[in-house]
């Protein structure tokens, strides 16, 4: 007996490794229902949650679908990146470029937008737009290990001559960054306004009715 459960055991600890269509298919489901009762504000998530379900059974088209339902619905930030990462693998660069910078349109703090539109520079051999993509994630956080790899590889692509192009990129970014961070800084030092005193009118004196005087 002791055989026979142990078997049972790993049977059933291996079945979900075994069946993934199989448990793509009941979250799809569960998604296809969610789609079809939701409201309108929810719905450009549910789509952005079945595309991943389709990326997961390694049906593409159908995932790249729904990413463009989602966007057209409500663009977001997420959406972006996720069809940006999409048209990456496929080699669009452009397409790429394309949707990362939407999405920091969008949001312009997003880390992984800039680490991925500098990782798609890169590859497309942009590598000045790729430095200052770099530039902006080690300004967040330097020590960022993806920012200073960056860096290294694209100065390592490029001849001493365009380092000076690199170089004025980077000096771009901490200017911008220096001159954002003063703004800030004035913002916050500047007194509230003091409220506003309305003046209240004089109350008009009342006039006494007498009697009226005959001729």
């Amino acid at each position: 007996m002791k055989p026979l459960r142990r078997w049972c055991l790993t049977v059933v600890m291996l079945l979900p490794a075994l069946l993934p269509c199989r448990a793509g298919a009941a979250s799809l489901e569960d998604l296809n229902q969610a789609i079809a009762t939701a409201s309108h504000e929810r719905l450009p998530l549910y789509y952005l949650y079945r595309s991943r379900a389709y990326l997961a059974m390694a049906d593409e088209g159908r995932a790249l679908d729904d990413l463009h339902t989602s966007l057209t619905l409500r663009p977001s930030t997420e959406a972006y990146l996720e069809r940006g990462a999409y048209f990456h693998r496929r080699g669009r660069l452009k397409a790429a470029i394309a949707d990362y910078s939407a999405a920091l349109r969008l949001n312009s703090n997003s880390i992984k937008a800039h680490e991925l539109r500098s990782k798609a520079y890169y590859d497309n051999r942009e590598y000045s737009q790729a430095v200052i993509d770099a530039s902006h994630v080690r300004l967040a956080d330097p020590n960022s290990a993806f920012a200073r790899n960056m860096i290294e590889k694209c100065y390592l692509q490029t001849s001493p001559r365009e380092h000076i192009v690199l170089q004025s990129a980077v000096a771009r970014v901490m200017r911008a960054r220096a001159a954002l961070a003063k703004q800030e800084a004035r913002r916050s030092s500047r007194p509230s306004p003091a409220p506003s005193r309305k003046k209240m009118a004089a109350p008009q004196a009342k006039q006494k009715c007498g009697p009226r005087r005959t001729s």
